[in-house]
């Protein structure tokens, strides 16, 4: 297993393990930093990062219009900094020969360097960092390749009465999950010919034309950004299956085109093979989605789909034949 050369601090929690970037055994970390609950997790205060989410497919509407907004969630950080001791609280309790023995007999170094010029400050305080497994799953190389990054880059600070401690930087895949849970792609609204005037009924076989409306979509995005990071998942329409139980279904590329009298085809029809006073017809929108970190190209997701049913009424049309030759 690795391990970070600054981390001695280690506890097994609820949450998974939790890294303390203090260079003190766990139980002078937990003196030193001032938070010694045995249970620590991302999700206690100071431990989540509000994620701000934004585009076009921010809670799309059900009328197949699209939205587009804003919101913002709160996720857990695999990484943050952990208020601790007043500048001087630490330089007291540093200072004592009992936690200086018991400091460097564990191979310790000055955690905060320079802390001498905050030893008369009775507001500021120390932040230390910390790192969950939590969000990595069983991945625990991960997990560890990560937080030895972080806590070679991220010292412990000292953070002067009424200033905020440093926002910890959300890893791209942390705000990928929270764009792509925002994401509400449009339902396809949609429309056919021929309709029978008086009750918009098509007919029993004959081809029934369809197509999305003109008011849906075909691109959409979702931006999410915290932490120095954005993440941002386009959405492209990359097709439309129209469905009926009495008429099959079939695929259109282009969301099918709207019937006119000057368009001779459409490769976009179902044909019933019976008459119903409502026919049930599911349309099912699906999406490629690609993602960029920072506007640098990721490459592609999972396509999502979205689905929408409409009645539609089919009636046979009756002929009399009066005479044969």
């Amino acid at each position: 297993m690795k391990h970070t050369t600054r981390v001695v601090a280690t506890l097994g929690t609820a949450a998974g393990i939790v890294l303390s970037g203090a260079l003190l055994s766990p139980a002078a970390a937990c003196s030193l930093t001032g938070n010694c609950d045995s249970t620590p997790t991302p999700q206690s205060d100071g431990r989540t990062i509000t994620v701000s989410v934004t585009g076009t497919f921010v809670g799309g509407g059900s009328d197949g219009s699209g939205g587009s907004g804003s919101t913002s969630v709160s996720v857990p950080t695999p990484c943050w900094y952990s208020q601790g001791k007043t500048g001087k609280e630490f330089a007291e309790w540093y200072e004592d020969p009992a936690n200086q023995q018991m400091f460097h007999g564990v191979g310790g170094v000055d955690p905060y360097p320079g802390y001498e010029k905050h030893r008369n400050d009775t507001k500021g305080h120390w932040y230390s960092s910390s790192c969950s497994s939590e969000t990595f799953g069983d991945d625990m190389d991960a997990f560890f390749d990560y937080a030895n990054e972080w806590f070679a880059e991220n010292e412990s600070v000292y953070v002067p009465d009424g200033e905020q401690p440093p926002v910890p930087p959300i890893p791209p895949e942390i705000l990928l999950q929270a764009a792509r849970d925002a994401m509400t792609l449009p339902e396809p609204t949609f429309d056919w010919n021929p309709k029978i005037a008086g009750g918009g009924a098509s007919l029993v076989n004959l081809d029934t034309w369809f197509w999305v409306d003109g008011n849906h979509p075909d691109t959409g995005t979702v931006t999410a950004s915290a932490g120095g990071n954005s993440v941002t998942v386009n959405a492209d329409l990359d097709g439309v299956e129209f469905a009926a139980p009495t008429a099959g279904a079939v695929t259109c590329a282009d969301g099918g085109s709207p019937w006119s009298p000057a368009t001779a085809a459409s490769d976009c029809t179902l044909t019933f093979t019976r008459s119903d006073a409502a026919t049930p017809v599911t349309a099912t929108s699906v999406w490629t989605l690609s993602w960029t970190a920072n506007g640098v190209p990721q490459g592609q997701l999972e396509a999502m789909s979205a689905s929408a049913q409409g009645e539609v009424p089919v009636q046979e049309s009756q002929a009399l034949v009066r005479a044969v030759s």
